[in-house]
């Protein structure tokens, strides 16, 4: 049940500045026991000076400025302060066993947001240009968070722990190049920039997406972007590091070595050492990929090789362009671009398990090529080492989640095409409709792209699944057991009447 009055109220002056204010007050009965209701305030101001008396510009034809500051929130669901059992059947009679974890302090989450923003047009109108400033804080974000199961409950609690921070820009322009009353052509573009962390989680450890399955590197952590990936790297030569003694507490490469130890003398093996242990042919028969274990990086020393930051799972921007053309006065040939790109890491998990898990045959032909060059008996000591660095730009899977398996999504998209005829009234009146047009269009045309997987667009769960929110918000830009987007073609028909 939720209940809540609401009131606003608009302000004019001159007809060229506008403000409205208002605000909010709810109460719902998904709010824990010891919450209160919820004040949700907005404000907006609109300057139009180009609508002012006397305005006149040549080349700025209207101009408006904006800004606006409100708060909304999410609820909880309807039964997740509740503590509830389910029934149990047995052999020894029926019982119950936990359910939910209720939290009688469940509050809703709370989204402060401020923009800042102006439309202008210049050359009579015939370019336009948008751009808009954003800030949002999210505070007593819902997060579902697991607690011990010797508690008896074994689902997540849902609790206010979280304060996610964003901020962003959008801008997008359009032009009419041609504007003539048989033939007309306009352009139009957009992008977006989106900043995200994770300010807090009320002290709790960073959590984890995708339940306990261990492929899924998403994670929430403080300071980090939501959804970032962790996950393992190898051990890196101390080069890289800007101080080794702190950057690389648990250990790196010195020159001349690689990350391997085969040949179990506990520390890094040079190129030397492999080619010794290539040449014996009694040893060299030991090796597959299987047990070819390259050494894994361990930088703050603390055990975990699991914990290394490899990037987010949303581009720093997107958007898209395209153009329209109208021609013969009754058809338009419409088509449109989309692209994401900047720090935007993909997990390719379809091909970390086609490249690294032997009971589905290393079906990628340089996995297949390396463990060839590995188990041939008449392969030079040299094939051998050459296999074996290959084999660190391939090696997948537990326990090396997350390594080889973050590739750059950036890509450029032809999303739409089509075409659409306007019949004339002649032909309309057959069909007894004011007027009909008929289209023919084109989706997922071509894509560009130096991404591996199948595409970067797939994601291994939708939204509006998942459990406790976690998962649909959050695991993002996982390409697993899916196919890549199909082209579509399709053929429509609209009449009115």
């Amino acid at each position: 049940v939720n209940a809540g009055v609401f009131a606003q109220e608009q302000l004019g002056f001159s007809d060229w500045i506008f403000a409205t204010v208002g605000a909010r007050y709810d109460k719902n009965s998904a709010f824990g026991e010891e919450a209160g209701g919820q004040l949700y305030p907005k404000a907006s101001v609109s300057i139009v000076p180009s609508d002012r008396p006397g305005w006149n510009s040549n080349l700025l034809t209207t101009l408006r400025v904006r800004g606006a500051f409100g708060k909304s929130g999410r609820q909880p669901g309807a039964f997740d302060k509740l503590t509830t059992y389910q029934p149990l059947a047995s052999e020894f009679g029926s019982g119950l066993v936990p359910s939910n974890l209720g939290n009688p302090a469940l509050k809703p989450e709370v989204s402060s947001e401020f923009e800042l923003g102006t439309e202008f047009g210049i050359f009579q109108d015939k370019v336009g240009v948008q751009v808009t400033y954003w800030d949002r804080t999210v505070i007593d974000a819902l997060v579902s968070r697991q607690f011990p199961l010797t508690g008896g409950f074994f689902s997540r609690q849902l609790d206010n722990v979280g304060e996610l921070s964003a901020n962003g820009w959008e801008v997008g322009v359009n032009s009419f190049i041609v504007n003539r009353p048989n033939f007309s052509f306009d352009v139009f573009a957009n992008g977006a920039y989106l900043k995200q962390e994770v300010v807090s989680l009320g002290g709790a450890p960073k959590l984890k997406v995708g339940g306990s399955y261990p492929r899924y590197r998403n994670f929430l952590e403080e300071g980090q972007a939501p959804g970032a990936l962790f996950g393992a790297k190898l051990l890196a030569p101390c080069s890289s590091y800007g101080n080794p003694s702190e950057d690389a507490v648990g250990g790196c490469l010195q020159s001349g070595e690689l990350p391997y130890d085969l040949n179990k003398d506990g520390k890094p093996d040079t190129e030397a050492d492999l080619l010794a242990l290539f040449s014996d042919p009694v040893k060299a028969a030991t090796f597959t990929l299987s047990n070819m274990n390259p050494l894994r990086a361990d930088d703050d020393g603390d055990k975990d090789f699991l914990d290394h930051a490899l990037g987010k799972p949303y581009p720093d921007w997107q958007g898209g362009f395209g153009a329209n053309i109208r021609f013969l006065q009754n058809f338009r040939l419409s088509s449109l671009f989309e692209y994401k790109a900047g720090n935007y890491k993909v997990t390719n998990l379809t091909d970390a398990f086609r490249q690294a898990n032997p009971l589905i045959g290393r079906n990628i032909r340089r996995a297949a090529e390396t463990e060839a060059a590995i188990m041939n008996p008449a392969a030079t000591p040299q094939e051998k080492l050459a296999a074996a660095k290959s084999w660190l730009s391939l090696k997948a899977l537990s326990p090396y989640d997350g390594l080889n398996q973050n590739d750059d999504g950036d890509f450029l998209r032809w999303r739409e095409l089509s075409l659409t005829y306007s019949a004339p009234q002649r032909v309309a009146s057959v069909l007894r409709a004011r007027d009909a047009s008929f289209t023919f269009g084109v989706r997922n045309l071509k894509l560009w792209t130096k991404y591996t997987g199948t595409d970067p667009e797939n994601n291994a769960v939708g939204r509006g699944g998942g459990e406790g929110g976690r998962d649909e918000n959050f695991l993002d830009a996982v390409d697993a057991f899916g196919f890549p987007l199909p082209r579509r073609f399709s053929f429509a028909v609209r009449l009115n009447y």
